[in-house]
């Protein structure tokens, strides 16, 4: 999440996909400085009522939206937002009872697709990594991607717009998590790094 080539203070929006409290917008703001919009959904109308009480007294920078729904089916501008963090996003396995396949596969292909098509200039996907994790301690509703998979999803979905793509194993190389980072030639010429 930390994109550390972005200078955060010329970030004008930001869009966190399954937000849940909207504890990012704390890390954004308090740890990089960031002045910008923040919009943050998910589809759990709990964690989005807790996030619209936690940040509703605050002072109106940033500004704060909070959305309940599904990513895939709301609408937004092409290249509306500079920066688009997906944290738990591809971790559904929508083949479930059945293990992860077919239909998981084609919707981290629609999730990346709408994640690229909407950020301008940075994206930072986590995703749980098949190769960081032993078959006995998988989850049946967790979906798991080889670092290959996300990598090809990504470079189809971005184009000639990919300037720089970097996965991180968080906390370590061996943690289940891993991270895309994503830098991004933007449309209109703006640079944020």
């Amino acid at each position: 999440t930390d994109l550390p080539w972005i200078n955060w203070q010329d970030v004008e929006s930001v869009l966190d996909i399954g937000c849940g409290y909207g504890r990012l917008l704390d890390f954004l703001t308090f740890r990089k400085s960031y002045k910008g919009e923040y919009w943050g959904i998910d589809i759990m109308l709990d964690f989005v009522e807790k996030a619209i009480r936690t940040y509703a007294s605050r002072s109106p920078e940033p500004k704060a939206q909070f959305i309940v729904g599904d990513f895939l089916e709301q609408t937004f501008e092409k290249n509306r937002f500079d920066v688009v963090i997906s944290i738990g996003g591809l971790g559904v396995n929508c083949d479930y009872p059945s293990p992860f396949g077919e239909k998981s596969i084609e919707y981290a292909q629609r999730l990346i697709s709408k994640i690229v098509s909407l950020s301008g200039t940075a994206i930072s996907l986590y995703f749980p990594n098949v190769d960081n994790i032993d078959v006995a301690k998988r989850k049946p509703r967790m979906a798991y991607y080889q670092t290959s998979e996300i990598e090809a999803m990504l470079l189809d979905a971005c184009g000639k717009r990919c300037k720089e793509m970097t996965f991180v194993s968080y906390p370590d190389k061996n943690n289940v998590k891993t991270i895309a980072l994503v830098k991004l030639s933007k449309d209109n010429g703006r640079s944020l790094f």
